[in-house]
């Protein structure tokens, strides 16, 4: 501000800036393109009122309105723009049609638990809404047991150490009955701990049995003999059955609910005691694997205890031992009960394969750890081996999508610790006898809420085949709750459990033959087939040489699946020598029988005898009517005329009252009765002799009077058949 001469000049002071661009002008030539009554922009922030009259061609819908056709549009296109709903167009430079987009679903959500997630089918998921918490009223499963010692005596509380052998220092009664005291509570704590399903990382599982001891009893005597069990070294199996019938174990076991027998004893001298022995019940007299009783134990499965209306197990324990055989007692019975009930489960995808090399291993058996699972043999009782390998065990499910860790000797040994093993943990991995690793190894088998899922069921809390095996097994189910074809049947015969009449009959000489041209096989109609890896081996192959015909449409995985129900319906129906379980397969095949109820299998028209032949045995029809075969068609009404004429044939060989007979015809017919006779003995030897070879468990002694019997029977029947053939010579010389 400044003084100036007069009032000519501003009052203020204002800086006007110079412009930086040229003021804008504006355009409306955009008018000449826009309808009247429409604007369009002068460039300078203004509009241009339109100046053409625009012909609408297509009074259709306007730009981005829903359509279904060009012609609905009035710009004549109707397209997608990028979403599912068809819209008019502006231009054609949109795609012609529309994807539609993925929708969303959570109706799984309906059959997922609370707390998981299942697939809304578009790439996201869903929260489960169902509180699956499965409401088992009877857990823990109660197991009570009968205890009982046998502690021979020289008097005065001293121990017969002559019977018992050396016993580590204990020499008197009383003081064997504490340590055997320690013992049970020590297994019995092993036991409960080990049916908590992954205690060792959920402080809160619950146990799925409940062990005590019901009532202990001492027996200040010898354990009684039973059977022979060897004959040259003279060993014998206690008398279990002579034991238990004196105690009337049937009332303790019927009525009082025990379901364990536990004998306290020696493993000395003459006796050689069973680490575990069943009796089914006659309440599960549907299952019985062995005609006319039923035993899943691991024993000789003899028919060597009382039968009762339920079922229990009877475990003999050494008490010169300690806690962790104890414990391996129990836990190869578990390895013969879930194989029972399902051994594709177990052995294939719970035990996992031995002897190969894998990327991971499962959960592995009592003997082999996972972390040595990868030997086929030599690693016996390797629990403190520190090599480490991935499993999926401790987060283990039957298609293995569990999460893998890794594992060594150091991961059983870290939670649990046998109380009766105090010098074992000298050291990280140091020898307990396998206790830690056997309760680990019980912890991860699916118990109480395992939440695990296989084949849309739910898998079941499989302690209950152990705590309560009767009502468990009555529909034979399986291990994920899904019933097992192989038990559609399971009501309709107890002697014979999945035969059925008029089954077509194998010519089981044929099968055998073709069995034994294999490679690698050594098959005869004496091998024995006594385990469910033995019975699926034997499906395998009978299916590999087309013996037993499956639809030709399945997988290799649907094949091996297949092979499996086929095995364990087989094996079900008991086990025994071969020709035993080919007689069984031919009588399954049958109506009514399990076999025929299995989809897509037959048997392989080229074995089978013709109907003539089947005549009169087991597995037919007992009027000698058809009934029905595999392929549709009924067989041949056999000639009874034909048969009488046989029968007629063979009673006019052996009468000897014949009338009008000759001396020398009387002393053939004689002579034909006593060769037959000898014959027949001579055969029964030679089958006693497979009986004892089938029984020998790989003993050479046994193996060698097995042979020894065979080979003397052998000679006994060709000396008849020489005796027969020279005799009739001379016969028929004298007759001329």
């Amino acid at each position: 501000m400044l003084c100036l001469p007069n009032t000519g000049y501003p009052k203020d002071c204002t800086i006007e800036t110079p412009p930086s661009s040229p003021p804008c002008i504006s355009d409306c030539s955009c008018a000449a393109n826009t309808c009247t009554g429409q604007t369009c922009s002068d460039g300078c922030g203004g509009t241009c009122s339109g100046t053409k009259t625009c012909t609408v061609t297509n009074p259709g819908l306007a730009n981005w309105s829903a359509c279904s056709s060009n012609s609905q549009c009035s710009s004549n296109w109707c397209g997608c723009n990028g979403s599912s709903t068809m819209l008019c167009l502006p231009n054609s430079n949109y795609p012609k049609t529309c994807v539609s987009a993925c929708q969303p679903s959570c109706s799984c959500a309906a059959n997922t638990c609370t707390g998981q997630t299942c697939s809304d089918g578009c790439g996201g998921t869903c929260q489960g809404t169902k509180n699956c918490q499965i409401s088992d009223s009877n857990l823990p499963y109660s197991v009570p047991v009968l205890s009982i010692s046998y502690i021979p005596t020289s008097g005065n509380d001293l121990i017969d150490l002559n019977i018992t052998g050396d016993l580590f220092g204990k020499s008197t009664v009383s003081g064997l009955e504490e340590y055997i005291q320690q013992v049970t509570n020590a297994g019995i704590y092993a036991l409960n701990e080990g049916s908590k399903y992954h205690r060792y990382k959920d402080s809160s599982a619950k146990p799925s049995l409940n062990y005590s001891i019901f009532e202990h009893k001492e027996v200040l005597q010898a354990i009684p003999r039973g059977f022979l069990l060897d004959s040259i070294s003279q060993t014998y199996r206690p008398d279990y059955q002579g034991i238990l019938n004196g105690l009337n174990i049937c009332d303790y076991v019927d009525n009082q609910g025990v379901k364990e027998v536990w004998i306290w004893g020696y493993h000395y001298g003459q006796i050689v005691p069973v680490e575990s022995n069943q009796s089914m019940g006659t309440n599960s007299r549907a299952v019985w694997n062995h005609g006319s009783y039923g035993d899943a134990s691991n024993s000789e499965q003899t028919d060597d205890l009382p039968i009762c209306a339920n079922s229990y197990t009877l475990f003999n324990f050494n008490y010169s031992r300690s806690t962790s055989e104890n414990v391996e007692d129990h836990t190869h019975q578990i390895e013969r009960i879930m194989p029972f009930v399902n051994s594709n489960i177990w052995n294939n995808l719970f035990v996992g394969s031995q002897g190969n090399t894998a990327s991971y291993y499962r959960c592995g058996w009592t003997h082999y750890p996972p972390n040595v699972m990868n030997y086929g043999s030599g690693h016996d009782y390797d629990w403190q081996n520190q090599t480490t390998v991935s499993s999926d065990c401790a987060n283990w499910t039957p298609d293995g999508s569990g999460e893998k860790n890794n594992v060594n000797c150091s991961t059983w040994k870290t939670y649990y610790r046998d109380p009766m093993a105090p010098n074992g943990y000298d050291g990280v991995c140091a020898d307990d006898g396998g206790s830690s690793f056997k309760v680990w190894w019980m912890q991860n088998i699916p118990g109480y809420n395992n939440g695990i899922v296989y084949n849309g069921q739910y898998m079941k809390n499989w302690w209950v085949f152990i705590g309560d095996f009767d009502n468990a097994i009555k529909d034979r189910t399986f291990l994920s709750g899904n019933s097992a074809a192989s038990n559609n049947t399971s009501q309709k015969s107890t002697s014979n459990f999945g035969s059925g009449l008029g089954g077509q009959i194998l010519d089981n000489s044929k099968v055998i033959l073709t069995l034994s041209n294999l490679p690698g096989s050594n098959y005869s109609a004496t091998t024995s087939i006594e385990n469910i890896g033995e019975m699926t081996d034997l499906i395998t192959d009978l299916v590999n040489s087309g013996i037993i015909s499956l639809d030709s449409n399945l997988s290799e995985t649907e094949k091996n699946n297949k092979i499996q129900q086929i095995s364990e319906t087989v094996f079900a129906m008991g086990t025994g020598s071969l020709n035993t379980v080919l007689n069984n397969i031919s009588s399954s095949f049958g109506l009514g029988g399990t076999l025929s109820e299995i989809d897509g299998l037959s048997l392989n028209d080229e074995y089978i005898v013709s109907s003539d032949a089947a005549f009169g045995s087991g597995s037919t029809a007992l009027t000698g009517s058809g009934v029905g075969t595999s392929s549709g068609l009924a067989t041949e009404t056999p000639d009874t005329k034909d048969y009488s004429d046989k029968l007629s044939g063979i009673f006019k060989t052996f009468n000897i009252f014949e009338e009008g007979i000759t001396l020398v015809d009387l002393f053939k017919k004689i002579l034909n009765i006593a060769m037959t006779l000898a014959g027949l003995v001579a055969l029964a030897f030679i089958i006693y002799g497979g009986y004892l070879y089938i029984m020998s468990g790989g003993s050479q002694e046994d193996n060698k009077k097995a042979m020894q019997t065979i080979t003397q029977a052998a000679i006994g029947l060709v000396l008849v058949l020489a005796a027969w053939l020279i005799i009739t010579t001379v016969i028929n010389i004298f007759k001329k």
